[in-house]
């Protein structure tokens, strides 16, 4: 045991360098062999040992240390001996310094927030696997403006084409009741496929996700959000069984941290269900999953692999022609088309508008970036104006030997400075001028993603440090190079100098200008904001009230919504606060749509080129009395207007102008059970 210790011990010697070895190692190792015998091996190994290591490699060192040129040193500690001068000059000067940092950082503040919401929307991919792979298919008509998505019947053809599609994933939303252990909530749910997760490359933060067994068990997956702050990110909530719309499901898992779905300005979901249990989550549609009809459900997936995109969209061509083929009243001049979605913006939006979303995203750059080179100009004028006042100083340290270079990286580094401390200040207050315009949205039901976060990634960090360095460099390039190329002589003399207005002249021709573009800008946005504002929705804004509830969640059937509606509105309108009241959904410039289509009487159902799009609200009587919207023409709706009675409905300017006066039907299916109550307050 002692001749191992002994070996241990000198292979650590080793670390020493050689000429310090030939010197010390005998009367080392003898001073180690006495404490093994006195102390014990053990003990004196596991000292000893770590005392070589660490001795020697500080001797390796040092010895480095010294071996350097002294140029390197030297110019390191010039380096650092500047910093702390440029440090203890802005110290002494508290004002200037407070002025530039808060000039800059609100420059670079609101570049720091409009880059923020610019990365989430169009330059972040999704946080899953491999998401540069991942497509969207859509279906479109010639007739159509938008495109479409797919019943599931044909989402399963489409799934079928193996040799185009590694994995296609279906999925939609829709609003469930979810009753826990405390009170009822409404939350917003995803019906997927049970490929959904697999599919899309996501992992579970606890649990597992769906697999192809889970479609006929009553299972759910929760948000890693809204498990932390629905459940306080409970450890034992996988298990736990929850009521959705009165039924028990057991939550299975909990997605990964930052993963919100799959399609960006739309609801955040909060939990996903097998799309096999449509009917308790979304009651009145028994047989969506049979229909071939309809466009519901959205499609994202993963090519095979070797097939790119134009192959994909060619084979897409040949399906297309099959199915319609096949199924000519579903899928009538059907045409699919596939784009590539890394993310969760909509990629037929960018097709749709000729990619002006990025236009629209530079123009925004660009503003804000004026706004910031405004604020160098100014931070410029200010080192300059503060340049002329340390004259002598400059021309004093040149006299002494310092040289123009060193003078020139002084005042450099008393920028870089500034600019240091305005990054972190700016980079805290574009977080919170993001947080402030995220929470200017309007109060609706559920969270809407606008894929913007307060939390700034390594792009978002990048970018400020860019800007702030850059920044940094223009508003203290020209003070600094002009403060270097002074005259000791007639500096120290007293003299003044002719050029001195030039340096002003040059930054404030381009100031004056900046600002008088951003002044405009500021002026052309500051009327569109007012035009909005004055703008009126043809309804009353002011002594309006809103309630909300969903009936059909609960598990009434529309017989007893509609009796529970009039019951309600008869007990508000017995209330002397409230002068009218209506049943109404969806509201007004709600962010829930239904539409229909809508042909002339005359004309057969599939004629596309008589089809109208459009629009609605079932709503109750003495709506438009409650909203404040005077009719034109016509009368409004009656208690008595019912299904037994002959239908009626109430257009407005645009449909009467587009339509004439033909008589119109629909091919959809109005009404559902009510979800919004309007009152009226008296005055």
């Amino acid at each position: 045991m002692k001749c191992l210790a002994r070996a241990c011990y000198r292979l650590c010697l080793l670390v020493y360098p050689e000429d310090f070895r030939r010197q010390f190692e005998s009367s080392m190792v003898a001073t180690f062999d006495e404490l093994v015998r006195s102390r014990g091996t053990i003990s004196v190994l596991s000292r000893e040992v770590l005392d070589v290591l660490v001795q020697g490699l500080r001797e390796r060192a040092a010895r480095g240390r010294r071996s350097r040129p002294n140029k390197t040193a030297s110019t390191a500690e010039l380096w650092l001996k500047d910093l702390r001068y440029a440090a203890r000059t802005l110290v002494r000067s508290p004002s200037f310094a407070l002025v530039v940092v808060v000039s800059l950082a609100l420059g670079i503040g609101a570049n720091t927030a409009i880059f923020t919401l610019v990365n989430a929307m169009l330059l972040k991919p999704m946080p899953v696997k491999a998401p540069e792979e991942l497509v969207a298919v859509y279906a479109m008509r010639p007739t159509h403006r938008f495109p479409s998505n797919f019943s599931y019947q044909n989402y399963l053809d489409l799934r079928e084409e193996k040799k185009i599609f590694r994995d296609l994933v279906g999925f939609y939303g829709s609003p469930v009741s979810l009753h826990a252990s405390s009170e009822p909530e409404l939350v917003w749910s995803e019906l997927v496929t049970e490929n959904y997760f697999e599919g899309l490359g996501v992992s579970a933060a606890s649990g597992r996700l769906f697999e192809s067994t889970d479609v006929e068990a009553p299972v759910v997956v929760l948000s890693y959000e809204f498990w932390r702050r629905r459940f306080l990110g409970a450890v034992d909530v996988v298990g736990r069984v929850v009521r959705l719309n009165g039924h028990a499901f057991t939550v299975l898992g909990v997605a990964a941290p930052g993963f919100t779905g799959a399609k960006m300005l739309g609801f955040n979901p909060d939990l996903w269900v097998p799309l096999t249990w449509h009917r308790q989550i979304h009651p009145g549609d028994d047989g969506l999953l049979e229909r071939r009809h309809g466009g519901w459900l959205n499609v994202r997936g993963r090519l095979a692999p070797g097939v790119t995109l134009a192959e994909a969209q060619a084979a897409l061509g040949t399906i297309a022609a099959r199915l319609e083929a096949a199924y000519p009243e579903a899928n009538k001049d059907w045409q699919l088309h596939v784009y590539k979605s890394p993310r969760k913006t909509e990629p037929f939006l960018e097709v749709m508008t000729g990619g002006a979303i990025p236009v629209a995203a530079g123009a925004l750059l660009a503003i804000v970036l004026i706004v910031l080179l405004v604020a160098c100009a100014n931070v410029a004028s200010l080192q300059l104006a503060r340049s002329m006042g340390r004259e002598k100083e400059m021309a004093l340290r040149i006299s002494l030997g310092a040289s123009r270079r060193q003078i020139l990286r002084q005042l450099l580094l008393e920028s870089l400075l500034l600019c240091t401390a305005a990054g972190l200040l700016g980079l805290w207050l574009g977080g919170r001028l993001l947080n402030l315009a995220l929470r200017m949205n309007p109060v609706l039901d559920f969270s809407v993603d606008f894929g913007a976060t307060t939390v700034a990634d390594a792009r978002v960090l990048g970018f400020t440090l860019v800007v702030s360095v850059l920044a940094g460099l223009v508003s203290g390039l020209l003070p600094a190079a002009r403060a270097s190329r002074r005259d000791v002589a007639a500096t120290l003399a007293e003299r003044g100098s002719s050029g001195r207005g030039a340096g002003r002249r040059f930054i404030v021709i381009p100031q004056l200008a900046l600002s008088l573009v951003a002044l405009v800008v500021a002026g052309l946005l500051i009327r569109s904001f007012d035009n909005m504002k004055a703008a009126s929705p043809g309804f009353d804004t002011e002594s309006i009230a809103l309630a909300s509830f969903n009936l059909e969640l609960q598990g009434y059937d529309k017989a007893e919504a509609r009796e529970l509606g009039r019951q309600l509105l008869d007990r508000m309108r017995g209330l002397p606060e409230i002068s009218a009241a209506s049943l109404a959904f969806p509201l007004p410039l709600d962010a829930y749509q239904e539409s229909a289509v809508v042909v002339p009487m005359d004309a057969a159902l599939g004629q596309e080129e008589e089809e109208l799009w459009l629009s609605y609200s079932a709503v109750s009587e003495d709506y438009f009395e409650t909203i404040g919207t005077p009719l034109l023409a016509g009368r409004g709706f009656r208690r008595e207007d019912s299904e037994e009675r002959p239908l009626v409905a109430v257009v407005n300017e645009t449909m009467r102008a587009r339509c004439g006066r033909k008589r119109a039907r629909s091919a959809g299916n109005f009404g559902s059970a009510a979800r919004a109550t309007l009152l009226k307050l008296s005055a």
